[in-house]
């Protein structure tokens, strides 16, 4: 309502007629009434504090994202950077397109192996910023300090609220590829890969059952509310009442281009919950329904692997956004229909069948890493047997991590305005103007959906 009327604040009284389901508008208000709301006056305050400094801060992330602005960053962040350096600012292709790989070019620091070469500078954008910025930030801080990331250099923050705001942050550049570069070349042996992900996994995933070795509750669980509870949950609830309502009344309705989209959205959102819920009673693996210290996002995009393709010596978890905990299943899981995903649009030279056989390195290689001292491991343990019964919960599980992931497709081309003025006239996943397509992306996770629902 506020977006067609133009406003930015005011109160509103609505009528819905119990016959034809309209809606009618009887009282607005230019400043809405909190008689009766004890401490108000905070709260108000506090709000249009915040949206001030949000407003100022989404002005600073659009300035600071000059490759000028981040080459000054990345030289006052370094310690052996200088201003006499030559410095190269190479912008990544992400969503959030505020992602640089920043290079120090100067021959004497390419010579040298004791000065730092590359960096990664990450500007925040949209509601990172502020309290989810510095959440961020101390989780990154936190898992880096623990080897289980690469490394926070530096945060980068706006210096003139009372509160920091958080604008993003400078870390290690991993020496490796990214894991879609590698999915191109046929010699990739993504079996080998698979199996170094799993160990990352599992050293994550271990970290919320490290407390007692950590002489008492480990400072990630701290950052969290108690009790822990999986965030694909309470994500996946509220992502689809935010999508349900992003969709409802937008021009989906009307192009027919996305009416498939449209109808699968609106069967899956009605579905969703008793899947979901199905979804987890029915987990074969005491390890599935474990909760964890998940990444949430281990995408292809995510992963660095070193080493090369061939013969892949590590590979490690990047883009700690959205980490905390959650189901043990969930990783795997997103990790499967990301990997799906490549192979239907061209972007992998792996089949279905090797797929699961990656699966399958994966899922092992996380059992004998968690098993590794572990006093689970016993006689009668049958790691095959195991094995067996993760992967076939991942398959099950596959279906409510592609609608979850739907959903917030959905909430981001909303964001985008691509359900109103600038919704997309094709299903290209990139589109003229080098912004992503969300619909397209959203459609994807559709099909991925359907293909990996269980049969009744």
């Amino acid at each position: 309502v506020a977006k067609q009327i133009g406003t930015q604040l005011f109160g509103f009284d609505l009528l819905v007629s119990s016959t034809t389901g309209q809606y009618f508008l009887v009282d607005g208000n230019i400043f809405p009434g909190y008689k009766g709301v004890a401490g108000a006056d905070v709260s108000i305050r506090r709000h249009l504090v915040q949206q001030a400094a949000q407003a100022a801060v989404r002005d600073d992330v659009r300035r600071l994202s000059s490759p000028d602005m981040v080459r000054r960053i990345c030289i006052a962040t370094v310690p052996e950077w200088g201003d006499s350096d030559g410095i190269d600012v190479i912008r990544m292709r992400s969503h959030s397109n505020n992602v640089f790989r920043v290079r120090n070019a100067t021959p004497s620091v390419s010579k040298s192996s004791s000065k730092r070469q590359d960096v990664i500078c990450r500007l925040f954008g949209r509601e990172e910023f502020g309290p989810k910025g510095a959440f961020e930030n101390a989780l990154v801080a936190e898992l880096s300090s623990r080897k289980l990331c690469a490394g926070l250099i530096s945060c980068v923050c706006a210096p003139y609220f009372s509160e920091s705001m958080h604008l993003g942050r400078v870390e290690e550049w991993l020496p490796g590829q990214t894991m879609i570069d590698l999915l191109r070349e046929p010699s990739t042996d993504l079996p080998g890969i698979a199996g170094h992900i799993g160990r990352a996994l599992s050293r994550l995933h271990s970290l919320l059952g490290n407390e007692a070795q950590d002489g008492g509750a480990s400072s990630v669980s701290g950052l969290f509310r108690s009790p822990l509870k999986p965030k694909v949950l309470s994500r996946g609830r509220r992502w689809r009442i935010s999508a349900m309502i992003a969709v409802n009344g937008s021009l989906l309705q009307k192009m027919e281009i996305w009416q498939e989209l449209l109808r699968g959205f609106n069967s899956i959102a009605a579905e969703i919950e008793v899947l979901m819920a199905e979804a987890s009673d029915s987990m074969c693996s005491s390890y599935s329904s474990q909760i964890v210290f998940g990444h949430f996002d281990p995408t292809p995009a995510n992963v660095v692997v070193m080493g090369g393709g061939c013969k892949p010596t590590g590979a490690e978890l990047v883009d700690f956004e959205w980490a905390g905990p959650n189901l043990a299943v969930y990783d795997f899981a997103k990790f499967f229909i990301s990997m799906q995903m490549r192979i239907d649009q061209g972007g992998c030279h792996c089949t279905e069948e090797q797929l699961k056989v990656a699966m399958r390195s994966m899922v092992e290689s996380y059992l004998k890493t968690h098993l590794a001292g572990s006093e689970e491991q016993h006689a009668g343990f049958d790691l095959g047997s195991e094995v067996a019964k993760l992967c076939q919960d991942i398959q099950t599980y596959a279906s409510v991590v592609a609608a979850v992931n739907m959903f917030s497709n959905l909430i981001h081309a909303s964001e985008e305005n691509q359900l109103r003025e600038l919704i997309p006239q094709t299903a290209d996943l990139w589109l003229p103007g080098g912004s992503f397509n969300w619909l397209a992306h959203a459609s994807a996770h559709m099909r991925l959906y359907l293909r990996n629902k269980p049969r009744a």
